[in-house]
């Protein structure tokens, strides 16, 4: 007990100490850009009347005629895997839609977008820093416990005061601008430009078992969900429905069970059941540790209630997400074996296509009526710009042209072409996707605690454990 307190007051040390760093930080003409207002000519919510134009002032970048190189900075395979810049078509539907963004930025502004990837994005950042910057452009960072460190020694230019760049907008996430935000600087920021890389927790359900399914007051799931009535008891119920291993804890092919539960998705029943490993109050620029006692020892015994209390209607295991596409927990759910399953549909999306059988989406369920809202745990999709980086001006305007232009064109070919593909074409599928999406939820604490001391707890505690006593752990 000892070393977690040790690691949780570690954990707010370190978010004292960004704090002081924006606090006593770089001065206003350490950012050329400025604050002032941007030079945008209208600014409705209707995406119809949505343009690049109308949010970035038109520039043109080349040199001699010459398209200026503009370098994004990331970490290994990630451009391959997330799509960030395309340089031809292949058939793919993300790799297209990315060309065509490419193509079209390009174009708009006179440069030549490319990535430089690197396995050590900590190490190339700070020696590009210290030996006068200029190198890198934009970043994409590994959401790992490098970022803290980034942000406390200053590799990074703080984006809140930027002129054109409008974190206000429906095309960054308005949940992570708010929560990383200290003392009015920000350093990081997601938008629609990294959705691909954007982990976020659902669960699948498969729509041919829960047709077939029959007891006394059924309803659509989607219905329910809109009602506000898919919580954790309407879970475990539904869960108790299907299934019919004989609780030998040996998967066999005849096997079926209510739900498919990853043991790494805990960390998701905690934001979807309503805790936060910190509570920010971004004005104050202060932090609270969150992790309410009593609530943690009530999402426990839920956990414990689903996952060991189910008559054997669950199958549960861990994973990573190398290894997810042999695992046997997807080939339960692949193979039409399971009501439900817990899943990230940001890291795991390719999967789906593998699947026959029609599949539904929902948030991770509420702690119980009582919860206003459904959370959609998200760590993942920074953005932001190296400290130095030659012309920040240009770089704030291209990371809000690659936002605005992703949620109008690539957004859309994500969630349909890709997440219902030949899966459905169910018009509420996508709605609850786009339903999912808008729920994201971010926390700093997640970023920043660096040994996931809070981030496995319920993992820890509840599931390896099986215990409903997080508090006294």
């Amino acid at each position: 007990m000892k070393r977690i307190l040790i690691q949780l007051l570690c954990l707010l040390l370190t978010l004292a100490a960004v704090a002081t760093a924006v606090a006593c930080g770089r001065k206003e003409e350490d950012h050329p850009a400025g604050s002032a207002e941007p030079e945008q000519t209208t600014a409705g919510g209707d995406d119809r009347e949505l343009t690049i134009e109308n949010w970035v002032p038109a520039r043109d970048y080349r040199e001699d005629g010459v398209p200026r190189q503009v370098i994004l900075l990331t970490f290994s395979q990630y451009n391959t895997n997330y799509h960030f810049f395309a340089y031809e078509e292949t058939g793919e539907a993300l790799n297209d839609a990315a060309w065509s963004r490419t193509s079209r930025i390009n174009s708009m502004f006179g440069v030549d977008l490319q990535c430089v990837e690197d396995n050590h994005l900590q190490q190339t950042l700070s020696n590009s820093v210290f030996g006068g910057g200029g190198e890198y452009d934009l970043f994409y960072p590994h959401p790992s416990s490098e970022l803290p460190s980034m942000v406390v020694n200053g590799m990074m230019t703080e984006l809140a005061g930027l002129q054109y760049m409008n974190l206000g907008q429906r095309w960054w996430n308005r949940s992570q601008v708010d929560n990383y935000t200290v003392n009015g600087r920000l350093y990081l920021a997601v938008s629609d430009f990294s959705l691909s890389g954007q982990g976020f927790a659902c669960i699948l359900f498969n729509r041919d078992i829960w047709n077939g399914l029959e007891f006394d007051g059924k309803q659509d799931l989607y219905d329910l969900v809109e009602a506000g009535g898919w919580t954790a008891e309407a879970l475990e119920t539904y869960t108790r429905l299907y299934g019919t291993d004989n609780g030998d804890g040996v998967y066999d092919r005849q096997d079926t069970y209510g739900l498919v539960y990853q043991d790494q998705q805990s960390t998701a029943f905690l934001y979807g059941y309503g805790e936060t490993i910190v509570r920010a109050d971004p004005a104050n620029g202060t932090y609270s540790l969150g992790l309410t006692p009593m609530k943690m020892n009530g999402i426990a015994a839920k956990l414990n209630t689903l996952v060991y209390q189910s008559d054997n209607h669950v199958f549960h295991g861990a994973c990573n997400y190398g290894t997810f596409g042999q695992s046997e927990m997807w080939e339960v759910f692949r193979n039409g074996r399971a009501l439900f399953m817990t899943y990230d549909i940001g890291a795991l999306y390719r999967y789906l296509i593998e699947t026959k059988q029609d599949i539904g989406y929902l948030p991770i369920p509420k702690y119980d009526g009582e919860q206003e809202n459904y959370n959609v745990l998200c760590a993942a999709g920074f953005v932001a710009i190296p400290y130095l980086a030659a012309d920040t001006e240009m770089s704030a305007i291209l990371l809000e042209a690659l936002a605005i232009d992703s949620y109008l064109n690539y957004r859309p070919v994500f969630i349909k072409n890709i997440l219902l593909g030949r899966l459905s074409e169910e018009p509420r599928d996508y709605q609850m996707l786009e339903f999912l999406h808008d729920r994201k939820t971010y926390d700093i604490g997640y970023t920043f605690d660096i040994d996931g001391v809070a981030v496995d707890l319920l993992l820890v505690v509840a599931i390896n454990k099986k215990s409903t006593n997080v508090s006294g752990y």
